[in-house]
């Protein structure tokens, strides 16, 4: 790589933390202090779209990776007495698991979305997000503390989807309404989804 090309390459960084800061502040607000637990339904639309504006998808990979560590550091705030600074670690060398999160919503989600991609992102988008979620409900990774759809623990109407598929279930619903928020924001502002962050 020539000294040019190196000066002139766009500096990723800043989105990337972005990225991360999109990841942890859904979980701070969610859970027990705040406990904003209707954000849920949107709260990931701003990953989302920072998913969506990714050039390539190594980028995808990257920012899905910083999201994923963000996510996982502050859903695990808890374990920061037990572990330490093997919270960071644990986020950083974990947060891999929602690269294909950010992959697919990157390939199904950017403008102009069809309604057959749509179809498919509805199904796929919220199968890539209960992947690491299951994965993390194991119990040597904290156990299955703060899931996305154990949010919603307040609202009776919500878990009802809990009794027929659990925590799971709402998780996937919850996932879903972002996908439709985040297809129906790429088709309103096209411009503001489209690739070049």
């Amino acid at each position: 790589m020539t000294l040019r090309r190196a000066l002139t390459r766009p500096f990723r960084y800043p989105v990337r933390w972005l990225s991360f800061l999109a990841g942890g502040i859904p979980a701070i607000v969610l859970f027990p202090a705040p406990s904003l637990s209707y954000l849920a339904w949107l709260g990931l639309v701003p990953a989302m779209a920072l998913f969506t504006r990714a050039d390539t998808t190594k980028e995808a990979i990257a920012r899905g990776w910083w999201f994923g560590a963000a996510y996982l550091i502050a859903m695990l705030y808890w374990m920061a007495p037990e572990i330490g600074p093997g919270l960071v670690l644990l986020g950083a060398v974990m947060g891999w698991m929602w690269s294909p999160f950010a992959v697919a919503v990157r390939r199904l989600l950017r403008p102009p979305v069809s309604w057959p991609r749509f179809a498919v992102a509805f199904i796929v988008v919220p199968s890539c997000w209960l992947i690491p979620e299951w994965i993390r409900s194991y119990q040597g990774l904290g156990g299955p503390w703060a899931l996305y759809g154990a949010s919603q623990w307040q609202h009776p109407a919500v878990l009802a989807l809990a009794a027929v598929g659990g925590v799971w279930l709402v998780s996937v619903a919850l996932v879903m309404a972002n996908v439709a928020i985040t297809a129906a924001l790429g088709a309103a502002f096209p411009a503001a989804f489209a690739p070049g962050v």
